[in-house]
C-alpha cells in the first residue's frame, strides 16, 4: 500500500477560527510533519473553504496563502457557478498556485510569532548559482490585539531574522499583486508590511544569482 497524502487535523469548517486552529495544530507539530513530507508525499490540512459563504475576503487570502506555504493539496469546495469574482481571482492566482506546487517540494514552517503576528516561510525555486534558494513568506495578523484590534497593523523585521541570509539579497514580489515589485532587500535590511486583521500579506523573496 502506498500513500501520497495524509490528514493531520479535524475537518475544516467555513470559519476563520477553524482555519487558524488547523494552522496552530500544524505549527505545534511542524518539525514532525515537515520531516515526513516532500515531493510525492504531502501533509493535508483539508480542503479550501474560501468561496463558500462565511470566510471574509481577508480570511480567504489567509487560507490560500498558508495552504500554499505548507504545500497542501488545493482542493476547492465552492460552487463554481456562483463564486464571487474576487474569490475566483484568488483561486486562479497562478503565482500562488506555483508556490504551492513548487518543484522543491519542501513544506514551510511558522518561523516567528510576535504577539498576534506570525511569519510563515517556505523554501522555493529558483536557486542561485550556488544552490541558495528563494522563499515564500506569509505575514499573518490574527487580530484582536492592542488598542484597535480591528485595525491593520504594520510589522517590521529584518530578513536575516527569518532565515533569509543570501548576501546578494532578494527581489521581492507581492504574490497577490505580481506587478508590484518591491525591489531588492538584503539580509540586514528591514522589511515592512501592513496586514489587515484576520488577514495576510504574502511575498516571494527571489534570490539574486551570484555572478
Amino acid at each position: 500500500m502506498h500513500c501520497n497524502l495524509w490528514r493531520f487535523a479535524l475537518d475544516v469548517e467555513d470559519s476563520f477560527g477553524s482555519v487558524t486552529n488547523i494552522m496552530s495544530l500544524y505549527s505545534s507539530k511542524q518539525n514532525i510533519l515537515t520531516e515526513h513530507a516532500g515531493t510525492g508525499r504531502w501533509n493535508d490540512p483539508d480542503m479550501l473553504v474560501l468561496g463558500n459563504f462565511r470566510l471574509s475576503y481577508d480570511a480567504s487570502r489567509l487560507q490560500l496563502a498558508i495552504w500554499a506555504v505548507i504545500a497542501a493539496p488545493l482542493i476547492m469546495t465552492n460552487d463554481l457557478e456562483t463564486v464571487r469574482p474576487e474569490i475566483k481571482k484568488l483561486l486562479q492566482n497562478r503565482d500562488i498556485i506555483a508556490i504551492d506546487q513548487d518543484p522543491l517540494g519542501v513544506p514551510g514552517k511558522m518561523v516567528l510569532a510576535v504577539q498576534n503576528i506570525q511569519v510563515w516561510v517556505r523554501s522555493v525555486t529558483p536557486l542561485s548559482n550556488f544552490g541558495t534558494n528563494s522563499f515564500a513568506v506569509a505575514f499573518v495578523n490574527n487580530g484582536g490585539f492592542g488598542p484597535c484590534p480591528l485595525c491593520p497593523q504594520t510589522f517590521q523585521v529584518t530578513l536575516q531574522r527569518l532565515g533569509l541570509n543570501s548576501r546578494m539579497g532578494y527581489y521581492v514580489i507581492d504574490l497577490f499583486n505580481s506587478t508590484d515589485n518591491l525591489g531588492l532587500f538584503k539580509p540586514k535590511d528591514m522589511f515592512t508590511t501592513r496586514i489587515n486583521p484576520e488577514g495576510v500579506t504574502f511575498y516571494k523573496f527571489e534570490v539574486v544569482p551570484f555572478y
